[in-house]
């Protein structure tokens, strides 16, 4: 006697009982091809009735609300071939996410959301060394491995990042001024295109494609299934935690600049560095971590607590990776305090040439403005080995190389009306920033902005062009796209929407497939 799957037995009775037919007010999809297309699954559906579907099409900032007709939870490479398939025979729009956390709201649709989160792991291979990692992996869990072998790759501070889009997008954190972004560290990617077919892309195989894939942003070329990174040996760090009163901001961001960023004192410090409020005063924040012992890290730091730089070294701590970026971001301080629930806005721009103490008070003079308590500029500290990577088809798609620092601006609200005053005082700041000449025309791709109609010259310059040729190769019929894709400037385009000129790096129309391809 055979008895069946409880999990297929599960999913039947689930898939009985539905009498959802949304679908159906869109697609032509019946009812029983759902049923037919779970049932081939290992992972599984979500459809708008189900009682989970609410908080599975929620990403991780509730300001943006979208209504998928399908979520698929993947679990194999198959799931995801069969998810693809089901997508083109029955005409959805198709995006694929692992941690909900993009900025813009890109990784939901109201089609098809092709979910990755499921397909978690890492096997490190201590002797080479290198990692190969599932693309739904958070970096709370990639940490914790890897601080086993004493090995590291450089990961986004908040550990509930998911490592796709992240390294799709470049991929910044508290090492990357040692090691550089996350896109810096890859080896290889393993890729399924829109058509099922699966191809590898390295310094050999399809390299425009790894090329590309390195800071041409996900939902693009195809759906990531796994990246090789190379790993470093680090193990034990110390963190610290340096405050000023807004008072003093100016001079100490004048010297954090000079001396800690582009031309930095040592490519073993590498901080987040926040303006907002913490508590009831509005205060300058540096949040560092530094790879070595720490009476190396505090002769590194002590220019910065000396007069008349004058910040006060609030605590410090020793401990693994994993330890240390959790105490600084997570644990130690939440700053601006953020209500649950609250909608978040964010926009940015790279800053390159050294800012005086006067225009730093510009800066600190608006922060000091915010309409409420929830208003913030973060920093994130370039140079080292980030503008070490050469630009231009030796590197890879990311960019911005050239800089001191990413700035950017955090707005939150409760109501309607208080987003009717913070996120006009975001657009304010940002063109403050713009009218001084603080920014130069380039945006970090991993913070979108709807507003930024701009964004193919912002993200990319004159890398767009060839990202094109790449974009056109592997996704001929524009499968994988969303509202900031890789696509071609309209034709009626406003002449304030710069066009790359360049010539592409690449011109090969070969695509070299894996011999498990197609079933």
């Amino acid at each position: 006697m055979r008895k069946i799957s409880k999990t297929i037995l599960a999913k039947d009775r689930v898939a009985s009982s539905r009498t959802d037919l949304s679908l159906q007010r869109y697609h032509p999809i019946t009812p029983e091809q759902i049923r037919e297309f779970e049932k081939g699954l290992v992972g599984s559906v979500v459809l708008p009735t189900d009682p989970n579907y609410n908080t599975d099409r929620q990403l991780w900032n509730p300001a943006f609300q979208d209504y998928p007709e399908i979520i698929v939870y993947c679990e194999t490479i198959q799931d995801v071939r069969a998810s693809l398939a089901f997508a083109r025979a029955h005409d959805l729009w198709v995006v694929s996410r692992s941690g909900r956390h993009s900025t813009a709201g890109y990784s939901v649709n109201n089609a098809m959301v092709l979910d990755t989160s499921r397909m978690c792991y890492v096997t490190v291979d201590p002797d080479t060394p290198m990692a190969y990692v599932g693309p739904g992996t958070p970096f709370k869990v990639l940490n914790s491995v890897l601080d086993s072998y004493h090995l590291h790759v450089p990961g986004g501070a908040c550990q509930d990042v998911c490592v796709a889009g992240f390294m799709m997008g470049g991929g910044y954190g508290f090492t990357s001024r040692l090691f550089g972004m996350a896109c810096d560290n890859v080896l290889g990617v393993t890729v399924m295109l829109w058509d099922g077919s699966i191809v590898i892309a390295d310094d050999t195989t399809n390299p425009d494609l790894f090329w590309a894939i390195r800071g041409g942003t996900g939902n693009n070329f195809g759906v990531l299934l796994e990246i090789r990174f190379k790993l470093h040996n680090l193990y034990e760090v110390w963190g610290v935690h340096i405050k000023w009163p807004l008072d003093r901001a100016a001079k100490a961001l004048e010297f954090l600049q000079a001396n800690y960023m582009k031309d930095g004192l040592s490519d073993k410090f590498g901080a987040y560095i926040f303006l907002a409020y913490q508590g009831d005063q509005k205060v300058l924040l540096v949040s560092a971590l530094y790879h070595g012992p720490e009476d190396e890290g505090r002769r590194v730091i002590q220019p910065l607590l000396d007069e008349p730089i004058g910040g006060h070294m609030e605590n410090s701590k020793t401990g693994t990776y994993q330890q240390i970026n959790s105490w600084l971001y997570d644990e130690k301080y939440d700053i601006p305090v953020v209500p649950d629930q609250a909608r978040e806005d964010k926009q940015g721009g790279y800053i390159a040439r050294q800012l005086s103490q006067d225009e730093w008070q510009r800066v600190v003079d608006y922060l000091d403005s915010t309409p409420n308590a929830y208003g913030a500029v973060a920093i994130e500290p370039y140079g080292g080995a980030i503008n070490r990577v050469p630009f231009g088809k030796q590197g890879n798609a990311f960019i911005h190389r050239d800089v001191s620092m990413n700035f950017y601006v955090d707005v939150f609200w409760l109501s309607e009306d208080e987003k009717d005053v913070v996120v006009p005082w975001l657009d304010g700041f940002m063109q403050m920033m713009t009218d001084e000449g603080f920014f130069i025309d380039r945006c970090y791709q991993n913070y979108p902005r709807r507003t930024q109609l701009n964004y193919r010259w912002l993200y990319w310059g004159d890398n767009f062009n060839s990202l094109l040729f790449v974009k056109q190769k592997f996704d001929p019929q524009n499968f994988f796209h969303y509202q900031q894709s890789i696509s071609p400037v309209p034709d009626d385009a406003p002449p304030d929407i710069i066009r790359d000129k360049s010539t592409p790096f690449f011109s090969d129309p070969t695509i070299t497939y894996q011999s498990y391809s197609y079933p």
